[in-house]
Formats: C-alpha cells, sequence, structure tokens
C-alpha cells in the first residue's frame, strides 16, 4: 500500500519500507535506519502509494506505527470500500481546505465505509442530477409537471442543489455520499512493534490425494520447534512425517531469509537455523543479517554456516554511510592523535570507495569485514579435504 523511508537527521543513510510491514519488518527498518530507542526523533517519508491521492493528506509527522495500521485496514478493504474511503478523505479535504489529516481520523474512516453510498461513473452535477431524475430521486418534487416541463429542466442545478443538500463529493469512481465516521480508533493505543516469538513460520497441511484440491486445513508451526510440537502437527494433520505434507506459507522473522525457503526437505535444517539463531543476543543477530546482505545468502544452508561462524566477522553498527565507514575504519587503523592530525586532510568518500570492496562491505547494518582480511562471500558445504572458503 505504502513505500516509505525512514531516517534519522545526522545520518547519511535511510531505511525503505513496505507498508504493511510486520512487526519484526518494522523492528528490522528501524534498526537499519539506527533508530534505537522511542527517543530518537526521526521522520518517515512517503514516497510510493498505490493510491496516489493519499500521501497529500498524510501529515509530515506521520507515527510510523499508525502508518502502518493504515495500510493494513486499507488492505483489507474491498474495492467498493476502497472507494467510499476515498470520497470520506475527499469530503474532509474541502471542508478542511486541503490540509493534512491525523492518521488517527484517516484510520477511523476505514471503518466507515459501511455507511456510504456511491454512484458509479457519475462525476459531474449534470451527470448527477441526470441519474437522479431518471431513477425517481425527484418524483415527489415533480408531481403534476408535464413531461416536456420536465424535460426542460436544468439537471446541472437539480445536481449541485442534490450534492449540497447530501454532503456528496465527485471522486475519479463516482459519486460519494459519505456517512459518519465513529470513533474506533485512539491515537492513545498506537500500536507499537513486539519481538515475534519466532524465527521461522511455516503453515503445513496434508498432502491431497493425486490432483484433488487441498481443502484440509493447515497447521502453523513455529520455529524454532521442539520434537514433541511437531510430532503434535502432524498428528494433527493426520500425517506420520513431513513427507506427507506440503506448505502453504513460510515467514521470515529474518528479512534476508524471507525467500530462502522452498521446498519440504529443508524443514528440519530450518528448525535446526531457527534454534541457533533464537540463541544469538541481538548484536549477533544483526551482524547474522549484516553478513547474510553482504555474502547475498539466500539458501537454509549457507545460512547456517554462516550462524555458526560469526565470530569470524566484525561489524561496526555505527558506520551508516561511506563517510561514517572511512572513518571507523581509520579509527581502527591508527592512534587517537593520528586520526586527528590525519582526518582533516582525507577525502573520505574517495578512500571509502578505495577500501570498500571483497574485504570489506558496507551493510545497511553498519561496516562489514572479517577479522581474517579474508573476502565476505556465501559459504559453501565444505567437501572432504576441503576448507569451506
Amino acid at each position: 500500500m505504502f513505500e516509505v523511508y525512514l531516517s534519522k537527521p545526522g545520518w547519511e543513510t535511510d531505511a525503505a519500507l513496505k507498508l504493511p510491514a510486520t512487526d519484526a519488518q518494522l523492528l528490522d527498518a528501524l534498526e537499519r535506519a539506527r533508530i534505537v530507542n522511542e527517543r530518537d526523533i526521526y521522520s518517515v517519508t512517503v514516497y510510493q502509494c498505490e493510491k496516489d491521492y493519499l500521501p497529500q493528506f498524510i501529515p509530515v509527522s506521520a507515527n510510523l506505527f499508525e502508518l502502518n495500521l493504515l495500510a493494513k485496514r486499507l488492505t483489507e478493504l474491498d474495492d467498493w470500500q476502497r472507494d467510499c474511503f476515498e470520497g470520506l478523505v475527499m469530503r474532509e479535504s474541502i471542508e478542511t481546505d486541503y490540509a493534512p489529516i491525523k492518521l488517527e481520523r484517516l484510520i477511523n474512516m476505514t471503518y466507515g465505509t459501511d455507511d456510504c453510498q456511491i454512484a458509479y461513473s457519475v462525476r459531474n452535477d449534470r451527470a448527477l442530477g441526470a441519474f437522479y431524475l431518471e431513477n425517481g430521486f425527484y418524483d415527489e418534487w415533480l408531481t403534476g409537471l408535464s413531461e416536456e416541463m420536465i424535460e426542460m429542466l436544468d439537471t446541472e442545478k437539480l445536481g449541485q442543489r442534490s450534492r449540497s443538500d447530501e454532503g456528496g463529493v465527485f471522486t475519479p469512481g463516482g459519486y460519494v455520499i459519505p456517512g459518519d465516521i465513529r470513533q474506533i480508533y485512539s491515537s492513545d493505543n498506537i500500536p507499537y512493534p513486539q519481538k515475534p516469538d519466532y524465527v521461522f513460520a511455516l503453515d503445513i497441511a496434508k498432502l491431497p490425494e493425486a490432483d484433488e484440491e487441498n481443502t484440509q486445513r493447515s497447521v502453523t508451526i513455529r520455529f524454532p520447534a521442539t520434537d514433541e510440537e511437531i510430532s503434535a502437527a502432524f498428528e494433527e494433520l493426520g500425517t506420520d512425517d513431513i513427507e506427507g505434507c506440503c506448505f502453504l506459507r513460510y515467514e521470515s522473522a529474518i528479512p534476508q531469509l524471507s525467500e530462502a525457503f522452498g521446498f519440504l526437505e529443508d524443514f528440519y535444517e530450518l528448525n535446526a537455523l531457527a534454534k541457533t539463531v533464537a540463541a544469538l543476543e541481538h548484536e549477533n543477530t544483526r551482524k547474522f543479517k549484516a553478513v547474510l546482505e553482504a555474502a547475498d545468502c539466500g539458501s537454509v544452508q549457507q545460512a547456517a554456516l554462516i550462524a555458526a561462524r560469526l565470530d569470524e566477522y566484525n561489524l561496526l553498527y555505527g558506520a551508516a554511510g561511506t563517510q561514517d565507514a572511512a572513518a571507523l575504519h581509520l579509527q581502527r587503523l591508527l592512534s587517537r592523535n593520528e586520526y586527528e592530525a590525519l582526518c582533516p586532510h582525507v577525502n573520505m568518500h574517495a578512500y571509502a570507495h578505495e577500501r570498500l570492496g571483497e574485504e570489506m562491505r558496507l551493510t545497511s547494518y553498519g561496516l562489514l569485514s572479517r577479522y581474517d582480511g579474508g573476502q565476505i562471500v556465501a559459504p559453501k558445504q565444505e567437501a572432504p579435504g576441503m576448507n569451506m572458503y
């Protein structure tokens, strides 16, 4: 629904995010934007929206979590309800001289669509008057008039009068009569994201017979899962093992692994990886994501190898741009006095681009390098007599 940038004053980087987003995606975007606590000041910029009329009415000081709730609500509406929502927004904008609308108000508009009415393809007063005239809306007014006199009526003025009385508005879809906007949501209860209680989530169902459509209900397994939890899921589905199942949905709390799972043959490896990731401290989870990004890792097996060897990597979270990367790299090489003496004479951008290569990567989570100075590449399964790199 929305694509936004999160940016923090004084930092070179920003974080792109698509809304609606899961709690894990929200928390990851905040981390990428170096927003570490609720006291940090940052801005949310909407740069793309499915409904192109909407961004102009979103306040500059929009709260990310409220904006995410609005996106969720809009995706839950059907086409008719979205047309009604547009009518509600247009009516509000006319009354407020096109001023931004509070997110609380916009969210509550999504609950007020059922009280609206729409006349599709009616986009001006003349068409509205003609539509009402043809459908008997004015019959009570026209009692006693001949057909000749009715044909002489000014349908534009009739439509204008009706629109004024009804508080209706024209939208690209048609004529909307807005309903009442009830207070369902309050900004006093902003839905803050919570760390998910899983690393991966998998919806599985029993494998259908032959070409039959799978109409059986699914079971959600949240990894890491115990053997007992996995067995209970199989029992609920009426199967003995994962070989008798198919998967319907896969979700990852690690964005870099959102496309990593595709075959149920990886089922138990995915659970083993989840156990490893769940045991990581927050800083190491951040480093894990940075290595996944830098190594362009997209498989469960490679991710497991990376997770097992995280102590070989160093991540400087403070680096959010090329200038930061250069400064932090120099600080590691020089004493404080040497750094302060040299720094004013160094083109930090040029230095960073010179140094950033296979042995050092500026990721969304900071400056990543290996302690041994080696290249940052996706590891591969060890072959007999061979090293992993």
